[in-house]
């Protein structure tokens, strides 16, 4: 069984199983098994009203941009951590 995208179709979202309020947003969620695994797949789904596609755009590019500066972020602190941890055996190794 293949992953089914029909309830995308619609419009009016009635192929969703529901929605939630977030942030003054809508999200309509589905969720559907995945094939023949044990695993669910759900989908979110946020209604972005009034929305110019250049602001829906530069919103998501936003998003994006804070994404990898996270990720930056976390890769930094990695690195950072490996360099304490090895000063750290130098020392101990030399005292």
């Amino acid at each position: 069984m293949e992953y089914s995208r029909e309830h995308l179709k619609y419009a009016d979202h009635s192929g969703f199983d529901g929605s939630l309020q977030y942030n003054d947003c809508i999200i309509w969620h589905h969720s559907q098994k995945s094939g023949y695994s044990k695993y669910q797949i759900c989908v979110y789904v946020e209604d972005i009203n009034n929305e110019s596609s250049e602001e829906i755009y530069k919103y998501y590019k936003m998003r994006e941009d804070l994404e990898q500066l996270f990720e930056a972020y976390l890769f930094l602190n990695y690195i950072s951590m490996l360099m304490c941890y090895r000063i750290y055996n130098l020392l101990k190794d030399n005292s």
